[in-house]
Formats: structure tokens, sequence, C-alpha cells
């Protein structure tokens, strides 16, 4: 397993004209797993017969998250961490002005534990190499 990375360029934020250019890592993503090879990975895991079956339990977990967190629970994922409702508002003057409107966004957030973190530290890093421009000499 290896997660490859590349740079990309930051300017220094508040400072017209971008100020002193920086580099940080940024991971150059694989692409996205379609929910039927997920499924079908975890049918695998947990050694089921079937596809529908493993399909079923996926729906299945799903549901029950979105339901916690729409009560306001925090969803445990023992290997992971936690699932958390997040809420995103505006700043007010006082607490009387708090109300919907100050609402900006209603999202999930998902706290990983150390279980997690030390797994994902096993992972090989690669650094995406530059490709090289091909050159067509005409003799």
């Amino acid at each position: 397993m290896k997660i490859t990375y590349t740079h990309k360029k930051t300017a220094e934020g508040g400072i017209k004209g971008g100020g002193k250019i920086s580099y940080n890592a940024q991971i150059v993503y694989s692409g996205t797993m379609s929910v039927t090879d997920f499924v079908e990975i975890f049918r695998q895991n947990a050694r089921l017969e079937s596809y529908s079956e493993a399909e079923k339990y996926y729906d299945i977990l799903q549901a029950t998250c979105i339901e916690c967190l729409q009560k306001g629970k925090i969803v445990p994922l023992s290997l992971m961490g936690q699932i958390y409702p997040k809420i995103k508002s505006k700043r007010v003057e006082s607490e009387d002005k708090v109300n919907l409107s100050s609402i900006i966004r209603l999202d999930a957030y998902l706290a990983t534990n150390r279980f997690f973190k030390k797994e994902m530290r096993k992972v090989k890093l690669a650094k995406k190499r530059k490709r090289r421009r091909k050159i067509i000499l005409e003799l």
C-alpha cells in the first residue's frame, strides 16, 4: 500500500499580490472508489456469500449512522474513531440572536482515534515523478 503525493504552491494569505510563495505536500488521489467495488471488498472481508447480502449490510450501516447523527448522537466506529454532527454558524453580538438564520451549515466530522492514526502511519508515501517530455527529432 502506498499513497502518492506531490507539491502544491501556496501564497501568503492577506497580502496583496500573494506575498512569499511556499510549497506543501498534497495527496494525488488515485480516483474515487465506486460503491460496487467497496461493497465487493466488504463482502470478501466479511466472508459473505452474496453481493446483495453485503450491499444490504452496507446500506444498513449508512442508514443507521445518518439516523443517529440526525438525533445529535456521536456514532462510534471502533477501529476508525467517532463521527460527530457538526454545525457552522455566523458570529452574532448576543446570545438572543443565535437562531436558525445564523446557522450556515450542518455537517458531520470524523474524529480519528489512535489506532486509526497508527495504521495510517504504516502506509508508504511516494513522491509523484514529473513526466518527462518526449523529444522528437526530425532528420
